[in-house]
């Protein structure tokens, strides 16, 4: 077959270039032989050496040296082992235990005794101020009764002197009436005035009169009984009385007394007449 002109040649044949290597490699083999066989000298060693024609490169740049190893740190010192701790003592630690709680219970005991202590201490301030502000109540009740019965006593002191200067009064304007004071008694009214006695009814009038003026609201134990004597003008002017015989009651003789004043005048018996003295008894749950 022609070659085509304008078709790229094909590759030569790789047989020839097979074959001629291995007639140089065979000739050169047998070549070998025959030298040694030869020299009974010691045979030259031949070497040959086959070059093929081998494309140069570049050769590449050196490696860079690597960084050098950073030192390595040094090992922690590794702590000293703790001494072994000797075992405690069994008994010792039962009686460190024991301190410890007698020694909260003492402190236990301390602060309730002082809580105790404290609420006494505000126990006895507030009874001794309670204790204070009694005594201050009743030294002003006691004050304020004593003032009522200093006022008490000025009172009937006074009236007791206003009564007396109206008997006083009565008494002379009672003399003035009978003609001057004379020789005789100024309680005298003549002997048949002495000797006129009051009726049987008269003693219950006057009785009944006196207590209608008296003036007692006190308790008293029984039905203690007075004896006031009164002595009268003509006209039943009370012109002096007196306590014959005490009730022993003195609040009460006094009441009596006080209220004969009030009355001032006697009433006329049954004939008309006043007696001039006569003993009037009082008590004072008629």
């Amino acid at each position: 077959m022609a070659h085509d002109a304008l078709q790229p040649r094909p590759p030569d044949s790789l047989v020839p270039g097979a074959g001629l290597a291995l007639l140089v490699h065979a000739l050169l083999i047998v070549g070998l032989t025959v030298a040694v066989d030869w020299h009974s000298a010691e045979p030259e060693t031949i070497s040959a050496e086959l070059w093929a024609a081998v494309p140069e490169f570049a050769a590449p740049p050196p490696a860079p040296e690597p960084p050098p190893p950073e030192p390595e740190p040094k090992p922690a010192p590794e702590p000293k082992p703790a001494p072994p701790q000797a075992a405690p003592d069994r008994d010792a630690q039962i009686a460190t235990e024991r301190a410890e709680r007698r020694k909260k219970e003492e402190e236990r005991e301390k602060r309730e005794l002082a809580e105790k202590q404290a609420a006494q201490k505000k126990a006895d301030e507030q009874k001794a101020r309670e204790k204070a502000e009694a005594e201050k109540k009743a030294k002003a009740e006691a004050d304020e009764k004593k003032k009522a019965e200093q006022q008490k006593l000025a009172a009937q002191k006074a009236e007791a002197q206003r009564l007396a200067k109206l008997r006083e009064d009565q008494l002379k304007r009672m003399q003035n009436s009978l003609g001057g004071t004379g020789t005789g008694s100024p309680t005298s009214t003549g002997t048949a005035a002495r000797d006129a006695g009051p009726s049987a009814s008269y003693g219950g009038k006057l009785r009944r009169l006196i207590k209608d003026n008296t003036i007692f609201s006190e308790s008293v134990a029984g039905n203690p009984q007075a004896e006031v004597e009164v002595r009268a003008g003509p006209t039943g002017t009370v012109i002096a009385r007196r306590l014959v015989k005490s009730s022993g009651v003195p609040s009460w003789d006094e009441a009596v007394l006080r209220a004969i004043d009030r009355i001032g005048t006697l009433p006329r018996d049954v004939d008309g007449r006043v007696p001039p003295v006569i003993v009037v008894t009082a008590r004072p749950h008629d």
